[in-house]
């Protein structure tokens, strides 16, 4: 019977002992591997592997308290599981390209993740924004929208041809609940009803049209899938497309927002020419924190005014 060594050590082939895994998965006939005639190499070889093997187990059913993962697919070499990813969409997660485009790097209350920030603007906006208050004081602003609402909709009737029903005007009921809800919060939070010239019969200009869709487009794809959410170096690829859309979205909404706040600020803050609150955006210019200075960076009241337009035309 032949003999094998391992230096100056030797045995007959029939004891080679056999690396087994503790669940009978892994099972490597060592007389195999020390028949070549590296007898340290292979030593070293069978040792790691050896370490492999527990290791493994260990790991797995190491922890008797610790319950069994659920069943899952068998992960692909390198990738793991992305092609099941994308094929199955799974739940969305809080935070996703989109929720940082439309807090502004998570500045605001709505999109942001638990934290100091989240407490701290959440504080600002109880106190400020929603307080009964404040929106008993801006009753009047809604008011005047619901009457432009009413005559809008009577101007689309009246332009039909008299006594012809067959020829009397269809009402876009989309455009119109659309546009009331976006006038009602440009009007709570810019006071203003139109960022353009608006149109003689109370609908939407050109501007406020753009300005809605945007919205619309943003909330479209704040949860959507994308798989540079689960893994972030794909995310310069922007392989749905995603992120182009939300961004020329943002930049549009932005186009509109940025200049009437930096000019609000500057009213009150530099030039000192408003006295008393208006709107939304005075009550976020005036907060204060415990020292009697503003409460919020420009950057977080764009970002605060971003989620109200959202929640408003969301709900």
């Amino acid at each position: 019977m032949d003999n094998f060594s391992f230096s100056n050590i030797s045995f007959p082939s029939h004891q080679l002992p056999y690396l087994r895994s503790s669940h009978g998965q892994c099972i490597i006939a060592i007389s195999t591997l020390v028949s070549f005639d590296h007898s340290k190499p292979v030593l070293l070889l069978l040792l790691a592997i050896l370490f492999l093997v527990k290791f493994k187990g260990h790991a797995r059913y190491g922890n008797p308290n610790r319950p069994p993962l659920p069943p899952g697919p068998i992960p692909w070499p390198i990738i793991g599981n992305l092609p099941e990813i994308w094929n199955n969409k799974p739940a969305f997660r809080p935070i996703t390209m989109a929720t940082v485009y439309a807090s502004r790097g998570f500045l605001s209350t709505a999109l942001v993740p638990w934290g100091d920030q989240w407490k701290k603007m959440r504080k600002v906006v109880a106190s400020n924004v929603i307080s009964p208050a404040r929106l008993s004081r801006l009753l009047h602003k809604r008011t005047q929208e619901a009457d432009n609402l009413v005559r809008f909709i009577y101007n689309q009737c009246i332009n039909s041809t008299e006594n012809d029903i067959f020829n009397a005007s269809v009402i876009n009921v989309r455009l119109v609940a659309r546009q009331y809800s976006g006038n009602v919060i440009r009007k709570m939070m810019f006071n203003k009803r139109y960022f353009g010239k608006g149109k003689e019969d109370g609908g939407p200009g050109h501007e406020e049209e753009e300005h809605v869709d945007s919205l619309f487009t943003v909330l479209l794809h704040l949860y959507s899938f994308v798989l540079s959410d689960y893994v972030s170096w794909l995310r310069a690829l922007d392989l749905e497309g995603h992120e182009k859309i939300v961004s020329e979205a943002t930049k549009i909404i932005n186009g509109y927002h940025d200049p009437i706040i930096d000019e609000r600020v500057q009213q009150w803050r530099s030039q000192g020419k408003k006295k008393e609150a208006e709107d939304l955006l005075d009550a976020l210019i005036l907060a204060k924190d415990s020292n009697g200075k503003p409460a919020l960076s420009i950057e977080e009241i764009k970002g605060q005014c971003m989620v109200r337009f959202l929640r408003i035309l969301f709900n």
